[in-house]
């Protein structure tokens, strides 16, 4: 297994051979075989947000597909649109041997990454044997700038990733310990280079022991520093222990420096790599990695099948601690190049296999090997396996999924036939579109932007492509809706989707529950009838994360924000509640107080009844009124203060009339100094509420 990883890390010339099958069988969409009559290598692929993929490796071809070879072997990038037709294609090298080994999208173009031995066309400023090279590109291919990173051995880029900062960081091996390095520990080193985005080295380090070591994948942390995976055959330098033979190697480095923050070998007594890692999308903490092990279920390994397996493993991305590691294959040989996310939290890997038992359930060629692409599921079990291919060796070296539900699968053929037609000659670039076959994931729920008003339609959806059907059920029950992978739902309750194909079948997506309208009740409700003096008290509806606003008709009471309020005061009332959590709101329907009834007075003496004895509130005439109006009043014979008070239909006073005859008055009321509307006049005597009445204003 190492003579193999280095043959295809240098010079990308090892023959893949890759099987697989499955239960549910992805179709090819389209097909295509990209390159001229020599020796053409992929290496790696990348897929964009407008359905196009590019794919990088080297290229010996003068002819077919290839135009531009500056001599021998020359980096070849080309970009096709979402229908496998090519957009463009470009040749980068000199006349010695040169190669792009990994390639990003950026907002203006590519980045691209691998090796040059050449010191002519497009490379310059070689420093010995195979640099480092970086081509940073704009969205035709064209070269804005380049960069020759190495010393006097081999020195290769094996990935470039952009970063957070706007820059890139790469990855591979060194061998020296002059011109850009300043370190080997012996044999190939792990290699982390960060640049900035022009370019500029920011730091540069090697990573190993005495033995070869190689950092095969990075990828940015959630904290900004970088953690890598690869092998490594070293127990001593930076590394403590090795299993036996190589070693699954993973690492975190500090973004500023590039300083070790940990590292550590996961392995078994035989070969073990990691090709590719990814952050889990399931909201843990783990990295995810990838590749292959012919260790015999022993140490960190179990499950193998026989021969080389797939083999996958996680750890702790704040801590490098192992937590899993599981074993796909047969009894034959069996690896995966590639690991990515998928829209369901799941994981697409690409590889090849030579069985046709275990987890692979056919194999057209076994004897050759073909591509085998495996589906897991959020847990990392298989929802389905599959491989394509000819008569002659095929391998799977990069996969992702499309926007469409279905994958896009870079990988290399030897020959036409079974799967693969147009070859052009001894190894050619092998792009795959694969229809959409999935188990949907769990529906996802968005409430939509609330306006005009909250409680608007929730929108539901599950992934899908050309050709499915679906149907929507709530709580149970079909509704309308078979050509449509959103539903928008204006009723509560639990909805399922079952995706239908009639390729892959069909199947229920998990429960998405729509969330409830805002809810706001006030108690008591309708109309409240009671004394002036006593009280009533409004409770609302409570909840996590709601508050309140009460309202007197239509004007906010200040500092009323609990869920209860207390008044004496006739009115309508309301409250508004609020879900901080939905950031919807809601007003509750109005209670109306009403004043009905005359004071019940308690008194502590005789005396104190002779105070009001007698006292009278007549209704005032005319009313309605436009001009004028009298209030006629009876006082009792004993008392030391009385009045009368005109108030808005509010409650807010708007005139007081003091009463100082201990007999029966009048007073006179001008409208001229009154607004329209509705008024309540009150008699008072020593402070005690005696009567009210109600007046009208018209004008």
């Amino acid at each position: 297994m190492k003579i193999l990883i280095t043959l295809l890390l240098l010079f990308c010339t090892l023959i893949f051979q890759t099987a697989f099958a499955q239960a549910t069988k992805p179709p090819i969409q389209w097909q295509r075989a990209l390159g001229g009559t020599g020796d053409d290598n992929i290496t790696h692929a990348y897929t964009g947000p407008d359905g196009s993929s590019i794919l990088c490796g080297q290229v010996n071809s003068t002819n077919g597909d290839v135009t531009g070879n500056h001599g021998f072997y020359d980096g070849w990038v080309i970009k096709l649109d979402a229908s496998g037709l090519i957009v463009w294609q470009k040749a980068y090298g000199g006349s010695l041997a040169d190669g792009i080994f990994s390639i990003k999208q950026t907002g203006d173009g590519y980045i691209m990454a691998g090796y040059t031995t050449s010191n002519d066309g497009d490379a310059s400023g070689n420093h010995g044997g195979a640099d480092g090279w970086v081509i940073k590109t704009d969205n035709w291919g064209l070269i804005q700038w380049k960069k020759t990173i190495g010393g006097s051995k081999e020195d290769v880029f094996d990935v470039v990733e952009t970063t957070s900062d706007g820059g890139y960081i790469l990855a591979g091996r060194s061998y020296s310990n002059d011109g850009d390095l300043i370190q080997n520990y012996g044999l190939n080193d792990g290699w982390v280079v960060k640049l900035n985005s022009a370019g500029t080295i920011q730091w540069q380090q090697t990573y190993g022991g005495s033995k070869a070591d190689q950092v095969m994948s990075i990828i940015e942390a959630g904290d900004h520093n970088f953690i890598f995976g690869g092998y490594s055959e070293s127990s001593d330098g930076n590394l403590s222990l090795n299993y036996g033979k190589s070693d699954a190697w993973v690492g975190k480095v500090d973004a500023t420096n590039g300083n070790l923050i940990w590292n550590y070998n996961y392995g078994g007594s035989g070969d073990d790599y990691l090709y590719s890692i990814c952050k889990a999308i399931d909201g843990s903490s783990s990295i995810v990695g990838a590749g292959g092990t012919d260790s015999p279920n022993d140490y960190n390994v179990s499950g193998n099948h026989g021969k080389d397996d797939i083999w996958l493993i996680t750890f702790d991305e704040s801590n490098g601690i192992y937590t899993w590691s599981n074993c796909f294959g047969g009894s034959d040989y069996d690896a995966t190049l590639s690991i990515k996310t998928t829209f369901d939290k799941g994981y697409i890997l690409s590889g090849y296999s030579y069985s046709v038992d275990g987890n692979v359930s056919e194999n057209v060629d076994p004897l050759n090997g073909q591509v085998w692409v495996v589906k897991l599921n959020n847990a990392r079990t298989i929802d389905w396996e599959k491989t394509y291919g000819g008569p002659s060796s095929d391998a799977g070296l990069d996969a992702f999924e499309k926007s469409d539900g279905g994958y896009f699968v870079a990988a290399e053929t030897w020959g036409n036939g079974g799967d693969v037609s147009g070859f052009h000659g001894f190894r050619d670039y092998w792009a795959l579109k694969l229809s959409g076959c999935f188990v949907p994931p769990v529906s996802s729920a968005t409430i939509s932007t609330n306006v005009p008003a909250c409680g608007a339609a929730v929108t539901l959806s599950v992934p899908g492509g050309p050709g499915y059907t679906y149907q929507w059920k709530r709580n149970g029950i079909n509704v309308t809706n078979l050509f449509f992978n959103n539903y928008f739902a204006t009723t509560a309750g639990t909805y399922t989707c079952t995706v239908s194909n009639g390729t892959c079948g069909s199947a229920n997506s998990p429960n998405s529950i729509v969330s409830k309208k805002p809810v706001a009740t006030i108690s008591p409700s309708g109309i409240v009838n009671k004394c002036a003096a006593n009280t009533v008290t409004f409770t609302a509806n409570t909840g996590a994360g709601l508050t309140y606003q009460w309202y007197k008709g239509n004007v906010a009471i200040a500092g009323a924000t609990a869920n209860t309020y207390t008044t004496k005061k006739a009115g309508k009332y309301k409250v508004y509640v609020y879900d901080v959590n939905t950031t919807c709101g809601k007003f509750s329907t109005l209670t109306t107080v009403n004043n009905t009834c005359r004071e019940s007075i308690v008194f502590a003496n005789e005396s104190d009844a002779e105070i009001v004895s007698g006292a009278l509130l007549g209704q005032n005439f005319p009313n309605p009124f436009s001009s004028s109006s009298v209030i006629r009043y009876s006082l009792p014979q004993k008392f030391t203060n009385a009045y009368i008070t005109i108030t808005d239909i509010v409650g807010r006073t708007i005139k007081q009339f003091t009463l100082s005859s201990a007999a029966s008055g009048s007073i006179n009321i001008n409208a001229g100094t009154l607004a329209q509307g509705t008024y309540v006049y009150s008699l008072y005597i020593d402070g005690k509420f005696i009567d009210s009445k109600r007046m009208v204003i018209t004008k």
